[in-house]
This record gives structure tokens, C-alpha cells and sequence, in this order.
């Protein structure tokens, strides 16, 4: 497929999910406590602002979280715990 091609169909597809999204549902502005700005994110592990790469400026970066299981209780601390299943 050329490139026009592929640029083609994404902005096809772009445009039909503007058709979709209703964009009253990306504004947080009701929501207290949600909205962040820098200061609160600077300092958090694997959150990066203002990375010059290549040429490019990133205003900020935000690394991939790896899953991992949670660490197991030991039998003596699940004494008294009731387990509720579904």
C-alpha cells in the first residue's frame, strides 16, 4: 500500500470517529480532584517533561507500567480474614 493510500484510510477512519465521540465526555472540568497539571505529575517515576529527541520537542512522556502480581500474604496474616466469593 503507498503512503497516500495509508494516509488516505486514517484520515477516513479519523473522521468517521469524530462521528461517534461525543466530545462533551472529554471535558473534566466537573470532575474535582481529576484534572492534574505539571507540578503534580514532575517527580513521578516514569513521567518526563520537555525531551528534545531528534529534532522534536515532547512536552511530556509517560512510561509503559508493568503488570505484576501482588505479593502474597503469608498464612499467619490471613487468620480472622473472612473471604468472600462471588
Amino acid at each position: 500500500m503507498s503512503p497516500n493510500s495509508l494516509l488516505n484510510k486514517l484520515l477516513g477512519y479519523v473522521l468517521e470517529q469524530d462521528k461517534e465521540i461525543d466530545p462533551r465526555g472529554f471535558k473534566l472540568q466537573g470532575y474535582k480532584g481529576f484534572l492534574k497539571g505539571r507540578a503534580d505529575l514532575q517527580g513521578l517515576p516514569g513521567v518526563d517533561f520537555d525531551i528534545k529527541l531528534d529534532g522534536e520537542h515532547v512536552w511530556m512522556r509517560v512510561a509503559w507500567l508493568e503488570a505484576k502480581a501482588p505479593p502474597t500474604l503469608p498464612v499467619e496474616q490471613w487468620k480472622g480474614v473472612i473471604v468472600v466469593s462471588d
